[in-house]
This record gives structure tokens, C-alpha cells and sequence, in this order.
């Protein structure tokens, strides 16, 4: 069975770093990982199957819907690279990380078959520009 599908997804995400829950002033791996994030949320897909074989290998054929739309969790980690700029504030930061969804329905790849609700993963990059003025950190490093 093979499938081809174009859809559309919105999601809002809350997401913590690990340099707001640990004291990384005082040990250079803690430093290291404060920028490490875990993230979730809840989000809406909205599905158009494209392309569809219904027919598995061995002519059996499964049934399921073309365009489908569902509510979908997101569980995400990820890692966060800061570039500094003059004022030692970061001015951008790289983002790389790995998203995996929960989708509360079985329809979404097409085919409604197994007892299992629908999942999908992604692997991101992003590049996000910090904006505003001066912030103050109350975590001071110290070597």
C-alpha cells in the first residue's frame, strides 16, 4: 500500500529549557545542555490524500478516507545553538530538533485499518532572529 498526500497543520507548543530548571553556573556540562528543550502542545492537520493504492501485495483491499482532519499532539526535543553578537546577546539562534505526533484519529495516512491511531514524526532545522533590547540573566558563569 503507498499514498501521497498534501496536508496543512497548525500547532502551539509550549516548550522549556533545561537551563531554566538546573544551575548550569558552576559545571561545564550543565552548561553545555542548558539549551536543550523538551516541548509539547496541541495542534489541528487538515489532510488531502493525493494519490492512493488501496491494494496491498496480495489484492487485499483497505478502505479509508481521502481527506480527513484531526486535532494532533506534538512531543518535541530539540537543541538550541545561540550566536552571540557584541553585547554577548544571542542574535540568533540554530535549532535542531525532532517532533513526534500523536494524531487522535486513523485516517490520516488513508487507510482505516489496525486499532492504532495514526502517528508522524519530523526532524527539523529552524533559524530563529532574537529580537528586543537588553535582558539581564540572574545564572552568572564563572569560568
Amino acid at each position: 500500500r503507498q499514498f501521497a498526500n498534501n496536508f496543512t497543520a497548525f500547532s502551539f507548543r509550549g516548550q522549556v529549557q533545561a537551563g531554566e530548571v538546573m544551575d548550569y553556573s558552576h559545571s561545564q556540562v550543565f552548561n553545555a545542555l542548558k539549551n536543550l528543550y523538551l516541548s509539547t502542545g496541541v495542534g489541528y492537520i487538515v489532510n488531502h490524500i493525493t494519490a492512493i493504492n488501496r491494494y496491498a501485495a496480495n489484492g487485499t483491499y483497505t478502505d479509508g478516507l481521502d481527506n480527513s482532519n484531526y486535532i494532533f499532539i506534538p512531543a518535541r526535543i530539540g537543541y538550541e545553538f545561540k550566536v552571540f553578537n557584541e553585547y554577548n546577546q544571542p542574535s540568533f539562534k540554530i535549532d535542531i530538533g525532532y517532533q513526534y505526533n500523536f494524531v487522535m484519529g486513523d485516517n490520516l495516512d488513508g487507510f482505516a485499518v489496525g486499532g492504532n491511531q495514526d502517528k508522524f514524526s519530523q526532524i527539523t532545522v529552524g533559524f530563529k532572529f532574537a529580537l528586543g533590547g537588553i535582558t539581564s540573566y540572574k545564572k552568572q558563569i564563572h569560568y
